[in-house]
This record gives C-alpha cells, sequence and structure tokens, in this order.
C-alpha cells in the first residue's frame, strides 16, 4: 500500500484541524502538517520520536495510546498502519478505544488502519523478500515469513534483515524481530465498536469500492464519539 493512497482516507473523514496519531517515521504526520491541520504525534519509542521530530511540522510526545494525558481535547485521533492490531488482546484494544474518546471533542472522530486477515486463514508459512541497492555498495536483503496460529485469531511475522556490503566496505550483518497481530475478521471490530460506545461512519468492506486499495488488504474505520 502507498503512503500518499491511505493519506486520502484520513484527509476525507478528518474532522477539525487538531489530530493526534502515532507518530511512526513521521511521514503521516508530515503529510497532514502540510495540508494545515496541527498535529501532535505520540509514541512510546523514544527512536521513532526522534525519527518522526526530523520531519517539519509537527510535534511529538512520549505517550502511551493506551494512556493518553493530555490537557485538552482534540478534534480526531488516527491510528494508522495495523497499530491497534499489535496490542496484546482485547483488553487492552477496550483500553485504548476508551482513551481515545476521552481525547476527542463531542463531535471527534477515531480514524483506523486495521489488518485485514485471510478467510479462511491459510495455513501453510508464506515467505516473501525483496533486496535493495546500497548507496555505497553491495545490497539490503528483507525477508517477511507470516503464518497465523492455530486458532486463526492471530498471526505471527517473522522479519529478517541482511546487511550484504561490497568486498572491503563492513562485516555482514543479520537482524530479525517478530511480530503479532490481532488476525480479527471485520464483524469482531464492528462489534466491539458498539460495545464500546462508538458510531461507525464509514467500515471500508460495506464500500470497498469507495478506497479500492484497501479492498481485501485492509479495514479502514472512521468511528465518532457518540453520546456520553
Amino acid at each position: 500500500m502507498e503512503y500518499e493512497e491511505d493519506t486520502a482516507f484520513y484527509r476525507h473523514f478528518l474532522a477539525g484541524r487538531e489530530i493526534i496519531l502515532e507518530a511512526g517515521c513521521g511521514r503521516l504526520g508530515w503529510r497532514l502538517a502540510a495540508s494545515g491541520h496541527r498535529v501532535l504525534g505520540i509514541d512510546n519509542s523514544l527512536a521513532m520520536l526522534r525519527q518522526a521530530a526530523a520531519w517539519p511540522g509537527f510535534f511529538v510526545a512520549a505517550m502511551d495510546m493506551r494512556r493518553l494525558a493530555l490537557a485538552k481535547c482534540f478534534s480526531a485521533v488516527i491510528i494508522a498502519h495495523n497499530t491497534l492490531n499489535l496490542l496484546a488482546g482485547e483488553e487492552e484494544v477496550r483500553q485504548t478505544l476508551g482513551a481515545c474518546r476521552a481525547a476527542l471533542k463531542a463531535d471527534g472522530r477515531l480514524l483506523l488502519h486495521l489488518f485485514l486477515p485471510e478467510t479462511p486463514a491459510p495455513t501453510a508459512r508464506r515467505m516473501q523478500f525483496a533486496v535493495t541497492p546500497l548507496p555505497e555498495g553491495g545490497q539490503l536483503v528483507k525477508e517477511i515469513v507470516r503464518h497465523y496460529a492455530p486458532d486463526g485469531k492471530t498471526l505471527l511475522l517473522t522479519e529478517r534483515y541482511k546487511y550484504r556490503p561490497s568486498a572491503g566496505r563492513g562485516f555482514f550483518r543479520n537482524y530479525q524481530r517478530r511480530i503479532k497481530l490481532l488476525a480479527w475478521p471485520p464483524e469482531r471490530w464492528r462489534r466491539l465498536f458498539a460495545e464500546t460506545g462508538w458510531r461507525i461512519r464509514f467500515f471500508s468492506v460495506d464500500k470497498p469500492e469507495r478506497f479500492s486499495f484497501a479492498a481485501g488488504r485492509a479495514l479502514l474505520v472512521t468511528l465518532e464519539k457518540g453520546g456520553e
């Protein structure tokens, strides 16, 4: 999914000008700030905050989305690129949805980009890789191995990075990280949003033609705060 494509979704549904988002690398915050929004990027990773702070036009703060501590309410909260799926389970998701409600103005919106699992979940492991030339010579090999847990409710990802510089330009190095994603079907998310008091304004599987880049790949959701 291209960064410009999902930015169109956020721009379309944003309410007001003051936004909170998970900072990540900063590319989304920068694009929204360039459109005239006042953006606060949060993250509990100082490394990510330092990277995001290098982009112009928006502020960053060290904060956990499960426990937002803000002196004012905002017009919108954005949780992009499967970040909500990285939480440990339903209790943490409910906690985060509650924190977002508390951080929003009465007419505020929560915009989500969620992982959309395959149905039925495949049982085999799958691998994909990409080779990127290095400017100093050599290459970086990225491998992704993905498979679903036996219950089909969790996707397990292993990312491997193999740094292979040209001869005489350094040592070979390997890095690896493992990620778990909540692989819930859309209807489970729909029920959870209703149970936690949100009104659903947009649910992409109901209108897949609206943002075709997400069809079969992501669940895009716009929620409104609703009554107290």
